[in-house]
This record gives structure tokens, C-alpha cells and sequence, in this order.
């Protein structure tokens, strides 16, 4: 209004005053102040302002929508040469090849295991996409990065290079590969454990189960569902047991439970009585002054002038004393075994030797708790009879009845002859959700696909419904396993088997 009644000298001043005005005001405030103006010099102004935002912002879409739209409208207006140069620099953000996907993976060095068996992974969800879509072909790029990460850092480079819309993995080398996508602005579907990973920037997402999203997934269900409140923690004296035993414990604590009794142990020996033995107050002597007085000692040397049959040894039955020193003899101290649920992190085959122990020191009728490496055939097999009704979390369950499990399962089977494990599955997964994205045709630039990811909710996957929260970090439920005979079976939340 004050432009449309104002004179010449004062409409400059004016203009001025409006162009600094909207510098400072955000994307949607623009939207709304635009659309019911008319097509005269302050809409100009602020349609600029509003490509430059949203250029700013990497939402490309938007900024060639309404950087386009502002120089049709405003051919002659004095921003339309840096208009034209904000649409040259988009068009070549743009320019990489979309329906390319970057791989990074350890095929070979110390983990080459699990980046092969990951790679199974991707060739399969390549398969199955190319199979039932009629779209463009996707191609995937595959780099090894030897779980080193200068070789990690450089892939990345080289993927820029390549043109890819985004980056599958690794496992290992996360940190510099991630760290480097985020610098080229590639978006990256990191598969790792290691904390902090999505803080690197807003390119960087993960799509694995952390330490502390087991616990929590744990804990909850054995606190909630199972009324357990004491809990006992035996841990290998290691970076995996101790980084366990605190997330544990800080969730037992935060979960209104109580951790009564914690103790390490050598990973390297095989032998535990001496941590079982302290945990349940076996291993230290009680001290005289703290055992409980003999009553009836104490009567017997208060009376010990009076004599009669009882006391005169000469009309004891033959043997009895003897048979009394026996018995005292043999008499061995009870297990004090204060908790009803005990968490040993710790792989199959050490938990395998650990329980029998435990049982040996009478730790029975108490749950027996461990991380996702306990869903594995071997602690069964070490194990059986001493780990019956184990609760542990994981990933993945072949076993799952769903149809979208049990169709991958079995393809997977039939074209490697093996089951398989949460790698593949989280694997197979992170390649759909990006096969899938980059077959749109409304993502157009890399910003786009970051922003879609961010966007991502309940994509249905091997591994149960995916998203991603604000920080780049998965949104996942994990399963609850309970071993049952010589199987694992699938716990519904509140209901043990």
C-alpha cells in the first residue's frame, strides 16, 4: 500500500526498506505474503526472496519452480540476472546420474564375511526391483573399502565422481566415508553401531540397531511385561561387555528396576566360579562377628554343670556324635540368589559355557537375558537344557510368519543355499527404500532424495516398518526372541512364552 500511493522519491526509500525487510523472513512467510499480492513490484521482490530461500534451504524443486515463474513475470526487474545464475548453479546441482547407487562394503581385510554377505544382499533387492519394475534400470556401483578408512574417504570421492544419487553403507569405516558424503552432499544409508554416526550432518542416515536400542527394547519388555525389578549383570571384562553393562544398567535404573549385582569376568578363561560364586555370596568367608550365635551352644555351656541323659556323653546312642560332626562337616552354604533376571552380553559359545555354571551355583528359576549374539544355534546346542526360556532381541527373524519375510526368505535360500541373517535383511532393505526413491520422478536432485529419506515413514521391509527420525537415526522395532526347546520363537510384547 505504501508503495502503490507513494511518490518517486519516497517509493525508493521505500523499496529499500522492504528489500531488507525480507531478508529476514523465513520460506513460509514469504508463501503467504506472495500469493494474494498482484503482479506488480513488491510480488517481485518477494518471489526472488523466495527462490533465493529455498535455493538456500536445497530445495531445489521449489527454486526452479518459482525462480522460473519470477523471471516470466518480471523480465525487466533488477534481479533477474542473479535470478538466471541461481537456475545455471541448480541445473548443475543436478547434473548426476539418478538412478545410479553407490555401494561401499568390506570385501576383503578382517570383515570381508559380512561385507559379502551384504553384498548377496544387494545383488538380490537388484534382482527383485529390476524384475517387478518397468522403469529405467538401476545400477549399482560396488567399492571395497577394506575396512580402512582412507580407502572408505576416497570411494566416496570416487562415487562423486561416478555421478551417484546416494551411498549404501559400509559397516566398519562409517565415520570417514559418511564424513565425506556429507561434505559432497551425497546422501549416505550408513549400516553401523557406532554412536553419534547421523550427527555428521543432515546427509548422513542410519539403518542399524544400536547397543542401546537393544537394552532398551529389553528391559522394557522384562520390566513391563514380566514384573521383573532385580537384575544381576555378568559381563566380559571387553569394550562389548562393559559398553552393555552400563547401557544396561542405566536402563534398568530408568525403568524403576534395581541392579543387585554385577560382576566381570576373564573373556579368555573358561572357568567362571569364582564372578558366579561372588555375585551370589559363595565366594567370601563370613566373618566370625557377623555369623549368628548358637543358640543352643550357648544354653548348653550356661547348664553345663547339669547332667543327665542327654548330656552324659557315657548314654549317648553309640555313633550319634559322630554322625553330628558329619553332618556339620558337609553342611555347605546356600546360594543367595537376590534377582529374578540375570544379563550375561557375551557371544553363543562363552554364554554356552557360562549357564551350565550358573546352574552348578543353583541360579536357576531366574530369566536368563542376552544380546542379539545369543540368537544363534550354537548356544542351543552348547547350552540346551540350561537355556530354556532366554529372552533375547535382534534385527531380523527368519522365522517371522509375515508374508514380506517369508517371500525373501525363501528366495534367498533358493539362490544361495543358505538362511539369511539381519546383514542381509537390513542390507536388502537400505537398497529397495533407495531403488524405490530414485525410480521417482518428482526427485529430480540429491537434496530432494535427502529430504524425502527424512521424510520416510513405515516403509514395510524385511526388517519390520523403517523411518527415520530428525536426527538421521532408523525408527525400528526390534524383535523379542525366547528359546523354546531347540528354537527360538517370536515374543508378542506382554506375552512370554
Amino acid at each position: 500500500m505504501a508503495v502503490s500511493q507513494a511518490g518517486e522519491p519516497e517509493k525508493e526509500t521505500i523499496l529499500i526498506t522492504l528489500k531488507d525487510a525480507l531478508q529476514h523472513l523465513g520460506s513460509e512467510d514469504l508463501v503467504d505474503l506472495t500469493d494474494p499480492l498482484k503482479d506488480d513490484v513488491p510480488k517481485g521482490y518477494l518471489m526472488f526472496q523466495l527462490g533465493l530461500n529455498y535455493t538456500e534451504e536445497e530445495k531445489y524443486n521449489e527454486a526452479l519452480k518459482v525462480l522460473s515463474a519470477f523471471i516470466e513475470k518480471f523480465p525487466v526487474h533488477e534481479n533477474v540476472q542473479q535470478a538466471k545464475s541461481l537456475l545455471a548453479s541448480i541445473h548443475k546441482k543436478s547434473v548426476y546420474s539418478r538412478y545410479t547407487i553407490g555401494c561401499l562394503l568390506p570385501l576383503s581385510g578382517p570383515y570381508k564375511i559380512y561385507g559379502n554377505r551384504a553384498l548377496t544382499a544387494v545383488e538380490l533387492a537388484l534382482n527383485q526391483f529390476s524384475a517387478n519394475n518397468s522403469g529405467p534400470s538401476i545400477k549399482v556401483i560396488i567399492k571395497d573399502t577394506a575396512s580402512d578408512p582412507a580407502k572408505a574417504e576416497m570411494a566416496v570421492k570416487e562415487l562423486y565422481d561416478e555421478n551417484v544419487a546416494a551411498i549404501i553403507g559400509p559397516f566398519i569405516t562409517a565415520e570417514s566415508a559418511a564424513t565425506a558424503a556429507q561434505n559432497k552432499g551425497i546422501p549416505i544409508i550408513a549400516l553401523t553401531q557406532k554412536d553419534n554416526i547421523t550427527r555428521i550432518g543432515d546427509y548422513v542416515f542410519r539403518n542399524f540397531f544400536t547397543p542401546g536400542k537393544q537394552v532398551e527394547t529389553l528391559v522394557s519388555f522384562v520390566v513391563d511385561a514380566l514384573g521383573v525389578k532385580k537384575f544381576a549383570i555378568l559381563y566380559p571384562d571387553e569394550k562389548y561387555g562393559t559398553t552393555f553393562m552400563n547401557l544396561f544398567w542405566d536402563q534398568v535404573i530408568a525403568h524403576g528396576g534395581s541392579v543387585v549385582g554385577v560382576e566381570s569376568y576373564n573373556p579368555t578363561h573358561t572357568d567362571f566360579a569364582d564372578p558366579i560364586k561372588k555375585l551370589v555370596g559363595l565366594y567370601y568367608k563370613v566373618p566370625e562377628d557377623l555369623k549368628i550365635p548358637d543358640l543352643a551352644a550357648d544354653e548348653q555351656e550356661s547348664n553345663e554343670s547339669v547332667t543327665d541323659s542327654t548330656t552324659d556323653p557315657l548314654m549317648a546312642s553309640p555313633g550319634e556324635d559322630d554322625e553330628n560332626i558329619e553332618t556339620e562337616e558337609n553342611e555347605k552354604p546356600e546360594a543367595i540368589v537376590d534377582f529374578d533376571a540375570i544379563f550375561i552380553p557375551d557371544a553363543p559359545t562363552k554364554a554356552g559355557l557360562v549357564i551350565p555354571q550358573l546352574a552348578f551355583y543353583d541360579v536357576t528359576d531366574t530369566y536368563l537375558l542376552g544380546t542379539n549374539l545369543w540368537h544363534s544355534d550354537r548356544l542351543i546346542t552348547m547350552a540346551r537344557r540350561y537355556v530354556q526360556g532366554a529372552v533375547v532381541p535382534d534385527g531380523f527373524f527368519a522365522e517371522d510368519a509375515s508374508e514380506n519375510v517369508k517371500n525373501f526368505v525363501g528366495i534367498y535360500q533358493k539362490v544361495f543355499d543358505q538362511k539369511p541373517g539381519f546383514i542381509e535383511a537390513v542390507t536388502y532393505d537400505t537398497a529397495m527404500i533407495l531403488f524405490q526413491m530414485v525410480s521417482r520422478p518428482d526427485i529430480r536432485f540429491r537434496s530432494t532424495l535427502k529430504n524425502e529419506l527424512e521424510r520416510l515413514t513405515d516403509f514395510q521391509g524385511v526388517t519390520g516398518l523403517t523411518s527415520f527420525d530428525n536426527e538421521g537415526d532408523v525408527r525400528k522395532r526390534l524383535y523379542l526372541l525366547q528359546i523354546k526347546g531347540n528354537r527360538f520363537f517370536q515374543l508378542e510384547h506382554g506375552s512370554p512364552k
